[in-house]
Formats: structure tokens, sequence, C-alpha cells
């Protein structure tokens, strides 16, 4: 990954993402971007890329965290990109397009401690991405 790119997704995200976590941040726009190709039939640059990942799933999902009140009280103690994560890998795992539906659903399974099974895997998952 170029510095300009990793420059690109901390200032998209506005300092809410640590250098650390930029590398599974831009798995995630190069597998958006992806399937973005796929579906327009040409190629996007990097900051096409990152523009709609930004609008289309970064946005969405901090804004339905923020607006649902029941992951609020169930995440005490999480941090805005440790639930961001959480979501957005319960998202793609399952396959959402609805992203308040998987942010009920994150908060559900956090009520039932399903919470730390994903961040197992998460954790499992960014691992075996640095280890490639």
């Amino acid at each position: 990954m170029k510095s300009v790119h990793e420059s690109l997704i901390l200032t998209t995200t506005g300092g809410l993402f640590s250098k650390a976590e930029v590398p599974m941040l831009y798995v995630q726009i190069q597998e958006h971007r992806a399937q973005l190709e796929r579906s327009l039939s040409r190629q996007l640059t990097f900051e096409e890329a990152v523009h709609s990942w930004y609008e289309n799933i970064y946005t969405p999902i901090i804004e339905a965290i923020r607006a649902n009140r029941n992951l609020s009280r169930a995440i005490c103690g999480m941090s805005l990109d440790e639930v961001y994560f959480g979501i957005s890998y319960l998202a793609e795992e399952d396959g959402y397009n609805d992203i308040p539906k998987a942010v009920n659903d994150y908060a559900e399974r956090f009520q039932l401690g399903l919470v730390d099974t994903i961040l197992a895997l998460l954790h499992l998952r960014k691992a075996g991405r640095q280890a490639s």
C-alpha cells in the first residue's frame, strides 16, 4: 500500500482510525473497488473507490451506529472504530445490503455475548492479512 493511499484513507475518515487500522480499511476499499469495477465494467482510480466506499459503506455504518440507541447501550466501553469493524465484518459475512439491519443485529448479538466471537474473527482475519 502506498503512503498516499494511507494518507487519503486517514484524511477521508477524519482521523477516526489509527495508522495500524488502515490496512484493514484498504482491503475493504479494494474489495469495494473490485465490485464496482465489475458492475460498471470499467476501471476505477483508488480515489474514486475511496469516495464511493466513504459514501456507500463507511458513512452509512457510522450514521447507523450513532443513531442506534440499543447499540449505544450495548457497546459501552468500545471505541467507534472497533464497532465499525465489527459491523462491517458482520455485514460482509452475512451479505447485508441494509446497514441499519446489520447494526441492529450487531447490537442484539453483542447483548447476547456473540460480539466476542465477531471480534475474535476480526483479529484472526487481521492476523491472516498481516501474515500474507
